[in-house]
């Protein structure tokens, strides 16, 4: 959809996301050639080396580049956003529209599938950009992890060990996030319901003639608690997860360091290396951090967007009862 509606908005945000991957890298191995010739210059008590103003330079150029490219891609992004949420929300009330069957917009479960599939209307594009953030994190980790292997192979591995719990805890975690907001989707709709009935001026005199005031906002008031335990409880969850996530992330990190200083120190490197090490090893947990978010939020969008492929699906022409239809789009969704 994306690519239809914006392809070459879709190969620039590309392009950005290659050579910002590589940007770290590329940084980190240049500020190791300035230290290691500003050491050199020390050492033998002369002036700076010509290379020093050129490693510089690259480090400034590749900044200045960042920049420029935040920038445009901050436009490309939001253009993106407006376009692919008209497309979808049309497509959405298009197919809302075709239901065959008028008993359907009665039954609460397709009511649930449209309250979810608006709000995820923006979720193809959400999707790219998830999908080029990690592939640019991908792409700057095996840069980084490349050139912490030319310091220290063994530091390198364990290095890019970390990755793979992070990526298993996030993906279980946004498995469970979307379950949890499939399941309260009806509470959520009921909650709505009830507080704009309450403020709606149409209802007002009825609501006041017959005192149901204070009985629709008790009702608000039990799906507002309903929803916040179920939420409380999944937070609570995700804390306990992460805390021994980062646990292990930090033992490995330390055990990485660890055997970079040792070969380091043993002569496989110089004083520019060391600064490669410390520079490496923040990048790659920097970069496995943000990989395992954007892969959470990327399954959370894609579970999300499944519920205007189930509408879709129940305003196909020949489709089933809507009780039968609903039944079935909802077991293949998993729902």
């Amino acid at each position: 959809m994306v690519a239809r509606e914006r392809p070459w908005s879709l190969g620039v945000l590309v392009l950005f996301s290659l050579s910002g991957g590589a940007a770290p890298a590329l940084v980190a191995w240049s500020t190791s050639r300035v230290i290691d010739a500003a050491a050199e210059a020390v050492d033998a008590g002369g002036s700076a080396p010509g290379s020093i103003w050129i490693w510089l330079g690259v480090v400034a150029v590749v900044g200045a580049v960042l920049a420029v490219q935040s920038a445009i891609r901050v436009v490309i992004e939001r253009d993106l956003d407006r376009t692919v949420a008209l497309r979808v929300r049309g497509d959405l009330m298009t197919n809302v529209n075709a239901l065959p069957d008028l008993g359907a917009l009665e039954t609460p479960s397709v009511h649930d599938h449209v309250l979810l599939a608006r709000t995820y209307e923006n979720a193809p594009a959400s999707v790219v950009r998830q999908i080029l953030a990690i592939g640019q994190q991908m792409v700057a980790t095996t840069t980084i992890v490349l050139v912490l292997a030319s310091i220290s192979v063994s530091s390198a591995a364990v290095a890019a060990l970390a990755i793979l719990p992070a990526i298993r805890t996030e993906l279980l975690l946004s498995r469970r996030r979307a379950a949890m907001l499939a399941a309260t989707a009806h509470t959520v709709r009921r909650r709505q319901f009830f507080s704009d009935l309450v403020s709606d001026l149409r209802a007002a005199k009825e609501i006041r003639v017959y005192g149901l005031g204070e009985l629709l906002v008790e009702r608000m008031r039990g799906a507002y608690r309903a929803i916040n335990v179920m939420e409380r409880r999944f937070d609570t969850e995700t804390v306990r997860a992460q805390l021994g996530l980062t646990l292990l992330t930090n033992t490995i990190m330390v055990l990485a360091m660890y055997l970079g200083m040792r070969d380091i120190l043993g002569g496989a490197g110089t004083v520019g290396g060391i600064a490669v090490l410390l520079a490496t090893i923040a990048s790659v947990r920097t970069a496995s951090t943000t990989v395992v978010n954007d892969a959470g939020i990327l399954v959370g969008l894609i579970h999300g967007f499944d519920h205007h492929y189930v509408v879709r699906e129940l305003a196909r022409p020949g489709a089933p009862s809507r009780r039968t239809s609903v039944g079935r789009v909802d077991r293949a969704g998993g729902l």
